[in-house]
């Protein structure tokens, strides 16, 4: 059949109506994102198409030397981010016969400095997971009291922070610092204390938190 039409025009085949295609995520067939390894495209009838982002892959910042989930205490030059297959409880034996790295769920053995106590956030806890309207506790007082403020950034090293509601001249101690909305956010945040001294002198709290 080759020989006999190898010499006729190629004639082409129109995509009958209701045929849609799209790329995808490989091997999942949901919709790609940043994390997604491999995009493949694929054919769908009309109506069918996922609209569903992407959940089997996700990029995680890990500590390069000790594979832990970094943290805001992690060396900057340790952190890397690293994508991994979610692998379900179920399937935690298949992945390792089948050598899939299975994504890390201990946080960095590096912990912040001796803490201050008159400069510290007790809640939310160090690494905890949190989300809605956040109760922000702890300390800001000591000698020389001027003022504090409360900040948040998002990531392992945030590069921009931005401050919850306003300075406030009153000290607190062990109570209510400052009410952070994070209805619509999501991942990882830092959240930092900064009690400013009549000298200008600068203390600091940091911690860590996921937004889920």
């Amino acid at each position: 059949m080759q020989t006999a039409s190898q010499s006729l025009p190629p004639q082409g085949w129109s995509i009958p109506a209701g045929i849609t295609t799209m790329n995808v995520c490989d091997p999942s067939g949901l919709l790609p994102t940043k994390d997604c390894p491999s995009i493949v495209s694929e054919v769908f009838l009309n109506g069918n198409e996922p609209v569903q982002s992407d959940n089997l892959y996700r990029t995680f910042a890990v500590n390069r030397e000790t594979g832990y989930l970094a943290t805001v205490f992690t060396p900057r030059q340790l952190i890397e981010d690293k994508v991994f297959m979610m692998i379900p409880p179920e399937a935690q034996s298949w992945a390792k016969s089948a050598n899939v790295e299975i994504a890390p769920t201990s946080y960095d053995a590096i912990q912040p400095a001796q803490v201050n106590p008159n400069v510290n956030i007790t809640a939310p806890a160090l690494f905890a997971e949190v989300n809605g309207q956040v109760q922000i506790k702890g300390t800001a007082a000591g000698p020389d009291f001027e003022r504090y403020r409360v900040l948040v950034g998002q990531g392992i090293d945030p590069q921009n922070w931005i401050q919850i509601g306003s300075d406030s001249t009153t000290p607190i101690t062990d109570g209510l610092l400052a009410t952070w909305d994070a209805t619509n956010l999501s991942g990882l945040y830092a959240v930092q204390l900064q009690v400013v001294r009549t000298d200008q002198r600068v203390d600091t709290a940091t911690i860590q938190v996921t937004i889920k």
